[in-house]
């Protein structure tokens, strides 16, 4: 049995094949725990030099913490049953942040870009950003005016995260020249529109501040009306319109239909 057996020291004579079965079964066991030093040694090493765990890019939570396992799990299992973030088709889909910004909603899109225009930028005029914002969100005709402003706005924060199925936005839809508003009518800038507002007891004053004029310049535009009524009265509200004003903007502001708008506005 010579050919077949092997003397180990201590131990005696063992059959070669037990011999090369348990060398077999140290290594496997030697080399798993070896990987395994390794590699909690690669991942303290990359968490020391960045001073956080690293990030899973699924679900933005540090990997393997118990949040990224329960993110992991809603994931799979909504796209296991058909279901979806911002879609019907059983496919995942987020929102794309804008690069460099974290932004994943037009919401956050816009406040940011208002933030900077009217912080960094020094635009003064919050409303009238705020305004072409809102109107290049919406999809609605943009003004030159507003087309700068919109411009200035993607400059700076990037593109909004979320399109429209349209394309409007990111795309910007500029006014036909000369026009302020869509729909077939226009706008005049610098004329005086008397547009139907619903003034609650004792809102007047606020009202007027609201659309910046003073009380008794709205109660005189409205004969008969005191300021002191008991129920909700419709008042007529004078407005001059700017070059950053739209159908859509004003129908927003007075929260009225841009068809119920459209009867304040004098035939060109």
């Amino acid at each position: 049995m010579a050919g077949t057996d092997i003397k180990l020291p201590g131990i005696g004579t063992l059959p070669r094949r037990q011999v090369y079965i348990a060398v077999g079964v140290v290594a496997v066991i030697g080399g798993t725990a070896y990987y395994r030093k390794r590699k909690a040694a690669s991942a303290a090493a990359a968490s020391a030099s960045t001073g956080t765990a690293a990030i899973d890019p699924q679900t933005s939570y540090p990997e393997g913490s118990p949040e990224d396992l329960a993110a992991l799990a809603a994931l799979a299992a909504s796209a296991g049953t058909g279901g979806s973030y911002g879609g019907g088709s059983g496919v995942i889909t987020t929102p794309t942040p804008v690069p460099g910004t974290g932004l994943t909603t037009n919401a956050q899109w816009e406040q940011a870009a208002l933030d900077y225009l009217v912080n960094t930028v020094q635009q003064s005029d919050a409303g009238t950003i705020s305004a072409a914002l809102g109107a290049y969100l919406a999809g609605d005709p943009l003004t030159t005016a507003q087309v700068s402003i919109v411009e200035q706005a993607n400059a700076s924060q990037g593109q909004p995260p979320v399109a429209a199925p349209d394309g409007y936005p990111p795309h910007l839809r500029p006014l036909p020249a000369g026009s302020t508003t869509g729909g077939g009518m226009q706008l005049k800038v610098g004329e005086v529109l008397r547009i139907p507002y619903d003034v609650a007891p004792g809102q007047a004053g606020n009202v007027a501040r609201k659309f910046g004029i003073s009380l008794q310049h709205l109660l005189n535009e409205n004969p008969g009306k005191t300021g002191h009524e008991t129920s909700v009265v419709e008042y007529l509200v004078p407005v001059q319109v700017s070059a950053s004003m739209t159908l859509a903007s004003l129908a927003r502001d007075f929260g009225i239909s841009i068809e119920h708008l459209q009867q304040y506005i004098p035939a060109s």
